[in-house]
């Protein structure tokens, strides 16, 4: 998985069948689904497109009395500096497309499966896309769409499954999940995104759902689309940053998380290097290696020789549980 430098998804067509190949003979190929009919809901919505969005700071939007202490909150690292995306705001749209210098990005939010992801925008032919939420669902997940609707990718899966190219995979970049009172207390210089006007923002606030209604899942990308995904929960994690670990897509990993701090991260651990937690009074550090660098909560080290680096990470976000199920067949739930 590519990751970003963040310093921050008729007829019908069986699944177990090959997706028609575009030929001169087969110009509508773009208005067939690859995946049963029977799991697409809905249709072409009037979701705005935002691009560019503006940043407020945190004491402006703290002000406004909108946010919810416990209301969740994506981060992105991007050259230092901490972008924030409540999904309070985000919902308005659920998908915000932003650059930054020769970086293209996409924010997704899908309240229905509470799955965010982040989207590189430029395409394996370099052409740069903005992305939309199409107004479809597959098993109830947002697909997104250029904004054009030639192409559709469901979220969670990122894969297309409808469109002028069927074996284009939209590469993530991983976020970091936590709250607003983490966000405020710890990101203080934080920039972040606010819908224009909240009074038309009909529900747009998302209701309180304790932690361990949802998992973080690490995602062991197979070739043939049989994906094993890694699930973790809260409950199983304390006040205080704890590691486990793992092999993902042959390579060691660790997931990192700390229930009191309200994040997840899942890295890959580079030869010869190995981590222990950071006590959560270090928080947003939240790890020390044998060479004595201090890494912070979105793999970026902030201490020692290695300072500046970034580690990178396997596909891995947050989602519901039903999400998990209904997308994923090979699932190994950590207890």
């Amino acid at each position: 998985m590519k990751y970003l430098y963040l310093i921050l998804s008729l007829s019908l067509v069986s699944c177990s069948s090959e997706p028609p190949k575009k030929t001169a003979s087969n110009n509508s190929i773009e208005n067939i689904w690859n995946v049963p009919t029977s799991d697409i809901q809905g249709g072409i919505s009037t979701f705005p497109v935002m691009i560019n969005p503006v940043y407020s700071n945190i004491s402006e939007v703290n002000d406004l009395n909108y946010l919810a202490e416990n209301a969740k909150v994506a981060m992105l690292n991007i050259n230092g500096n901490i972008y924030a995306y409540p999904y309070d705001f985000t919902n308005y749209y659920e998908v915000i497309n932003d650059s930054f210098e020769n970086t293209h990005f996409a924010l997704t939010y899908c309240p229905n499966t509470k799955s965010a992801l982040c989207f590189n925008r430029e395409l394996s032919t370099n052409e740069i896309i903005t992305l939309r939420a199409s107004g479809y669902l597959y098993k109830d997940n947002q697909i997104t769409s250029d904004s054009n609707h030639n192409q559709y990718w469901p979220q969670m899966k990122s894969s297309s499954i409808r469109g002028y190219e069927y074996d284009e995979t939209l590469e993530t970049f991983n976020i970091v999940e936590t709250t607003w009172s983490i966000l405020k207390n710890h990101f203080p210089n934080a920039a972040v995104f606010k819908h224009e006007n909240t009074n038309s923002c009909n529900n747009c606030t998302q209701p309180s759902i304790p932690l361990h209604y949802n998992r973080f899942g690490v995602i062991n990308e197979s070739n043939n689309g049989n994906d094993l995904v890694h699930l973790y929960d809260y409950d199983n994690f304390s006040n205080n940053t704890q590691i486990e670990y793992l092999t993902v897509n042959g390579k060691n990993a660790i997931v990192v998380g700390n229930k009191g701090k309200v994040f997840f991260n899942s890295f890959y651990t580079p030869i010869g290097l190995s981590f222990s937690p950071l006590p959560s009074e270090d928080f947003p550090n939240i790890l020390i290696d044998n060479e004595n660098n201090k890494w912070n909560v979105f793999g970026v080290a902030t201490f020692g020789d290695r300072m500046g680096n970034q580690l990178n990470s396997p596909k891995s976000f947050i989602a519901s549980i039903s999400a998990w199920e209904s997308h994923f067949e090979n699932i190994e739930i950590h207890d």
